[in-house]
């Protein structure tokens, strides 16, 4: 509610701030509760809130209404957009206030519109659902008392529970990798070490147990909440003298995707579902650089470009 009633960006992210770990606990109790859609819902809820309100607002798909005879609401919402955002970058409060009740209100009226009653709502289970079609979603937390894994299938949730991935311990460990990513410049031997380091602890505490709930599955896109967005869960590895180099990393197992949350995804599909690939940009190695030649760059360049 305070998120949702603050106008400007800035006044946004102060309360976003605020909130970190909340959805979090949230989720890990309705868990313990058995509540395992409710636990979904809460966290979906929480992650990438700016990211989820622009893409609903700014890539809503509202082209049907132009054929269904409710042009005035597909040109009014588009104008208020934009009124929005001119008052959103100029800090014009009071404009914003007008520009945000107007947009609400437009919205109300293209709920009225068969197909669009759910337009702009927050995220329910039956998004998430529908976003675990291609692919498991695995929202991976942490919390003070324990981390947790919650796996969405288009049918099923299942709950991975993570003992030893603690807020606490998570805290340490990432002070120490980046700390010594902060340093690599001056020991890149002890970077390499650091990134070994969380790699073979991200396995331990998360990789191993979560795997033997994905038996089966060839792919997965993993939802990390928070500071786990900004480690290398993909690299998580253990000790196997099969392997050429006598180890097993997690992206060996089956391919592995990232996204910010269910929304973002789907509608980053819907979106490339209606956008038509005619045209590439394309940048190979730009000059001049400080860097060594980028290996292959060319040839990978050219290869996409043939298709």
């Amino acid at each position: 509610f305070l998120y949702k009633a603050q106008l400007l960006r800035y006044q946004k992210e102060t309360w976003l701030k605020e909130m970190q770990g909340l959805a979090s606990q949230a989720a890990y109790a309705f868990t313990k509760l058995n509540q395992l859609e409710k636990a979904v819902v809460a966290l979906e809820r929480g992650l990438a809130r700016l990211l989820s309100e622009a893409l609903q607002r700014d890539r809503a798909n509202l082209e049907q209404l132009k054929t269904t005879g409710h042009t005035d609401l597909y040109d009014r919402y588009q104008d208020l957009v934009g009124r929005y955002h001119w008052a959103q970058q100029q800090q014009k409060v009071d404009a914003l206030k007008t520009a945000q009740a107007d947009l609400d209100k437009v919205i109300e009226d293209i709920r009225q519109v068969p197909d669009y009653e759910n337009f702009l709502m927050p995220p329910d289970f039956d998004l998430i659902k529908a976003a675990a079609q291609e692919t498991p979603l695995v929202y991976i937390l942490t919390t003070s008392a324990g981390g947790l894994a919650l796996i969405v299938h288009p049918q099923t949730v299942t709950t991975v529970t993570l003992p030893e991935f603690t807020d606490e311990t998570l805290t340490q460990k990432r002070i120490s990798y980046f700390t010594a990513y902060d340093n690599r410049q001056q020991d890149r031997l002890a970077w390499h070490q650091a990134i070994d380091d969380m790699g073979q602890w991200l396995w331990q505490v998360l990789w191993q147990p979560l795997r033997e709930k994905l038996p089966n599955q060839q792919r997965i896109t993993l939802i990390p909440v928070g500071w786990l967005n900004l480690l290398p869960l993909h690299a998580a590895w253990t000790e196997d003298t099969t392997q050429p180099t006598d180890r097993r990393y997690a992206r060996d197992e089956l391919t592995i995707a990232y996204a910010p949350n269910a929304v973002s995804l789907q509608k980053a599909r819907d979106l490339a579902a209606h956008i038509q690939y005619d045209k590439l940009l394309a940048i190979d190695e730009p000059k001049p650089v400080t860097a060594n030649p980028l290996p292959n760059s060319s040839v990978e360049v050219h290869a996409i470009a043939r298709h």
